[in-house]
Formats: C-alpha cells, structure tokens, sequence
C-alpha cells in the first residue's frame, strides 16, 4: 500500500501521483469539502460574532431598542453556525438528526409568528 506506480502506467498522473493517493478516492473529496465547509463556517461565525457585539455595543449607548433586537438575531445566526460548526465533524447520523430539529425549531417560530400576526390584527 502506497507504492507508486510504474512511470509509464497511464493511471499515474501527470504529477507522479500514486494510486493510493487521497484525491482517487471519494473519501478524499468529501474530507475536502468538510474542510472547506469548517474554513467558511468559521469565517462566517467570526464576522456573525464581531456584527452582535458592534451592534449590541451601538444599540445600547444609542438607547436603540431596534439595534438591540438586530443584535439578537445576529446572536441566533452565530448560534446556529456555531452548531454546525459542531456538527460538520459528527457523523451523518449527527447531521441528519441535526438538520431535523432545526427545521422543527424554525417550524415551531414560524407557527408562533403567523398565531401571533392573526391575534394582533384580530384585536381591535
């Protein structure tokens, strides 16, 4: 295992790659996409993270209440790509698992916005 292969064999690469080489096999390609997906993830979070606290920061030395709710939900995004930072190192079985509870949470929030949308215009 992990012998080249001989120089004239055409399933040698132009680089002199080996047969074992990590790119031959699927399992490559998909520890490369985790890798790229953990390097994004983390640079989103990062600018997600910075945005709460400048906007929290603002919000409450303006003595904007609207800022500060922006803030929060910046605070929900970092969250969230917090989690999948944890979870793009799990098992698919993790991921899977994952995915459904954070449909059902945002199912769960978009039930209780529309409940609450159809009492306010209920109310005189």
């Amino acid at each position: 295992m992990g012998e080249s292969v001989a120089a004239g064999d055409p399933a040698r690469g132009a680089a002199g790659a080996t047969m074992t080489d990590c790119c031959d096999s699927a399992a490559c390609g998909i520890e490369k996409l985790q890798t790229r997906q953990i390097s994004t993830l983390r640079i989103v979070f990062g600018i997600n993270a910075a945005m709460f606290v400048v906007e929290l920061a603002t919000g409450m030395l303006a003595g904007s209440v609207s800022l500060v709710a922006g803030s929060l939900d910046m605070l929900g995004d970092a969250l969230a790509y917090g989690l999948s930072l944890y979870v793009v190192r799990r098992s698919a079985r993790w991921k899977a698992r994952s995915a459904t509870r954070r449909r059902r949470a945002s199912g769960c929030a978009q039930q209780h916005g529309s409940r609450r949308r159809a009492a306010e215009q209920a109310s005189p």
